[in-house]
């Protein structure tokens, strides 16, 4: 190894590496330098405008999901309350270097916190590199938090690649904090050989100005660029969310299709994972902007594609979109966060990219859900939603021919479908299997009664029985499992119908 070459690309973790980057899913047999001792570690189905927060640090911080099965040193501070972990410690870029980097030991009143970072040239060639590219490797290594605190990645004595070793020294409160930043502490390039990992060992440091704070519960981002890592800082003793909900203390039932819910609502300040959303009122068309927080000491696995928005009626949780989802698996290390938006509106929706995005939605109190779980639970948050009621009719392209008490719709599918079939929606008196609500109607499984249902409501047809829909097979028999002879009976609007899906030729 060429010690001034290595620099460049040497501890680029996560996100040591500061250009293109991509999540690294194995170990590479290596070969350690300086080395301490020990171990150190919409309407359709699908939402269309999901955002699965693309590819990023194994840990699933905020800029990807991560693989399963990756492990994450977490660590308890003795000289604060705190405990910290790294998100996002892994990756690769475009030209094979691999880069990681976690802790070793907490911050102790003998030392300050340790995280040992390797870098491995997966070439079967020597490469040359600037050190600028590896965030461990910046002149100084610096992370910051949204309200601009900072903290620095030290080289410690015996680190392969640093020309100088910063001081550092514990404050009045007990606290380690760099002593100041004037010398360079790595060269400006490095080269690796072929197939070569080299290790170095840092401190972790707060600011070296007194006035400022020292290391303090946040999120520090590393990285000048896409493809930095963090440093993710909590209250030991408090994990969870730091502000009540306006909705706490209230009993609701939980979601349909949840068998364990953590509401947003009922976390508390020692909940140590929650889904947190920026507020819990909004105007259509609006949005909330939700948190997945992991301040576990496991990872929090699950469908990064899987969310759901349900609409609160009579006490009742009633599924208005997705309808269904892409099922990959990812994880969520701890410290990590996942971050998703919601555009609500009460018209068309407007797709948004890196949104997830709801169309035909009324007033009411809603609640979002999503995939990612510590054991097998159901993260929620609930929000009122201020808009009109929604009225729905039938598509604009729709054909009605009125008939005595019956009307017969014909939707544009049914002239050019492989399998006609007819969707028959009858009043009857009886008692509702389902519950129906108009904003569950425009979306893609509902389309047979969407074009069905308001006929009944229609005052210039007052007295209609009987609704068939002419359409094609999927529309007709979608809402029976595409099965035919199966009957629902549902509840919509005070009226209860019996509905069938038939296959014409059958």
């Amino acid at each position: 190894m060429n010690r001034r070459a290595f620099i460049g690309a040497a501890v680029g973790g996560s996100a040591l590496l500061a250009g293109c980057t991509q999540l690294l899913s194995g170990e590479t047999p290596s070969r350690s330098v300086g080395e301490p001792d020990g171990d150190g570690d919409g309407n359709g189905d699908i939402g269309e405008n999901d955002d699965a927060d693309g590819d990023g640090g194994e840990n699933g911080d905020g800029d990807g999901p991560g693989f399963p099965n990756e492990t994450v040193t977490v660590v308890d501070f003795e000289t604060a309350r705190l405990t910290a972990a790294v998100v996002g410690g892994r990756l690769t870029t475009d030209d094979r270097l691999a880069a990681r980097i976690d802790f070793l030991e907490p911050a102790t009143p003998d030392s300050p916190a340790r995280l040992r970072a390797e870098v491995t040239n997966n070439q079967p060639y020597e490469q040359t590199f600037a050190a600028r590219r590896l965030v461990v490797l910046d002149d100084p290594p610096v992370g910051q938090s949204s309200d601009r605190n900072a903290i620095y990645l030290a080289p410690v004595e015996g680190h392969p690649l640093a020309e100088s070793i910063p001081g550092y020294a514990r404050d009045e409160n007990g606290r380690w904090r760099l002593e100041d930043v004037r010398d360079d502490w790595f060269p400006d390039t490095l080269t690796l050989e072929a197939e070569e990992t080299v290790t170095g060992v840092y401190h972790l440091l707060g600011h070296h100005l007194a006035d400022e704070p020292s290391i303090r519960a946040g999120r520090y981002r590393f990285g000048w660029r896409e493809g930095g890592f963090e440093v993710a800082v909590w209250s030991t003793d408090e994990p969870g969310p730091d502000r009540a909900s306006q909705f706490a203390g209230e009993s609701v039932a939980d979601l349909p299709d949840a068998e364990t819910i953590r509401w947003y609502h009922e976390a508390t300040p020692t909940t140590e994972a929650s889904l947190e959303p920026d507020t819990e009122r909004i105007e259509a068309p609006g949005k909330l902007e939700f948190t997945l927080v992991n301040h576990s000491r496991e990872a929090m696995g699950g469908n990064p594609y899987q969310w759901r928005l349900y609409k609160s009626v009579d006490g009742e949780w009633l599924p208005v979109y997705p309808w269904a989802w892409n099922a990959p698996y990812a994880t969520r290390g701890p410290g990590a966060v996942d971050e998703t938006t919601l555009q609500c509106y009460h018209g068309d929706p407007v797709p948004c990219e890196g949104s997830r995005t709801v169309g035909h939605l009324g007033g009411g109190r809603y609640a979002y859900s999503v995939g990612y779980s510590l054991d097998e639970e159901t993260h929620a948050a609930m929000f009122d939603l201020e808009a009109p009621d929604l009225d729905v009719g039938l598509e604009a392209d729709a054909d009605v021919e009125d008939g005595w008490e019956e009307a017969v719709v014909t939707l544009p599918n049914y002239a050019d479908a492989r399998k006609p079939a007819t969707f028959t929606v009858t009043r009857v008196d009886a008692k509702a299997e389902d519950r129906l609500i108009p904003e569950q109607l425009p979306r893609r499984p509902f389309r047979a009664f969407r074009n069905a249902l308001p006929l009944f409501f229609d005052e210039d047809r007052d007295g209609i029985e009987r609704v068939r829909v002419r359409t094609d097979r999927g529309t007709a028999l979608g809402p029976f499992g595409y099965e035919e002879g199966e009957v629902r009976t549902v509840e919509f609007d005070g009226r209860t119908f019996e509905a069938r899906g038939q296959l014409e030729d059958a």
